[in-house]
């Protein structure tokens, strides 16, 4: 018995015999993989199957796809059954002797399929605007904005949070950022930020945190002010692309804001006198 390697393992191997290949070649077009498990029980279906594709074979018993045509009759009796609501697609198949799929391609073709019912966006409220301005204050992940929202009985998503403070509230107002949050602003990885910090590209700083023994102060999470962002974007144009940036954070630099926040007063260009 032969080895081979398989996913970085190494594997017996049955190289297949003259015999197998011709009990393959006889029973594969006609009974398909079951036949073939019954006369070749020591060989799993996977290699039955790769064999089987290897030689070209191909079933012989299976019927041939057939075109269903409509008639004028069939459409009227579509075009009835969706004109007194949703209907029942089973019965209404097995009376036309077609299939539900294509029951339904037929009615979006004659355009009498209603469109699925869908939910409109609620506008926020004013109380989900004060809710998200004092967690703004507080610099609160946007996670944690989300439980607030939820224990005030408001259902928001974390991406409509996001939006919503980046168009009302002019960005985060936060002193600084994590590498996932500037991961989702650049529309990259988190290990791209990592790489542009240990370049130098990205300037942060790392905040003092527990070592994993407990046994004294060791290094923490990266920390980004909205500065080192700012920066980042002017003098290393290359290595960011606008495609996949956040619409917000694209626009608040090119209208030189740096993000709206106060940490960056002294960034904005100053005003004409």
């Amino acid at each position: 018995m032969n080895t081979r390697l398989i996913r970085g393992v190494l594997t017996p191997y049955a190289e297949w015999t003259p015999e197998e290949i011709d009990l393959l070649v006889e029973h594969w077009p006609q009974g398909g993989m079951k036949a073939c498990r019954a006369v070749l029980p020591h060989r799993n279906p996977g290699s039955l199957r790769g064999k089987a594709e290897g030689l070209g074979l191909k079933r012989e018993d299976r019927n041939p796809y057939t075109r269903q045509e409509s008639t004028e009759w069939i459409d009227a009796q579509i075009r009835r059954e969706y004109a007194t609501g949703a209907p029942k697609l089973k019965p209404l198949a097995q009376r036309l002797q077609r299939h539900k799929g294509w029951v339904k391609w037929r009615a979006g073709v004659l355009g009498v399929r209603r469109p699925r019912d869908t939910v409109p966006h609620s506008r926020w409220s004013a109380e989900e605007d004060a809710i998200l301005v004092a967690a703004v204050d507080d610099e609160i992940s946007v996670t944690q904005m989300q439980r607030r929202l939820r224990a005030a009985g408001y259902l928001r998503g974390l991406e409509s949070i996001r939006s919503r403070i980046w168009k009302q509230h002019g960005g985060f107002r936060r002193g600084h950022y994590a590498i996932g949050e500037v991961s989702e602003m650049f529309g990259v990885t988190n290990e791209t930020v990592r790489a542009w910090i240990h370049s130098g590209k990205l300037a942060a700083q790392r905040k003092p945190g527990v070592s994993m023994a407990g046994l004294g102060v060791g290094p923490g999470n990266y920390q980004i002010t909205p500065g080192s962002i700012s920066r980042f974007m002017r003098e290393h144009l290359g290595a960011w692309d606008h495609r996949k940036m956040r619409k917000e954070v694209l626009v608040d630099f090119l209208l030189g804001q740096a993000f709206a926040t106060g940490p960056l007063d002294e960034l904005r260009p100053a005003r004409a006198a």
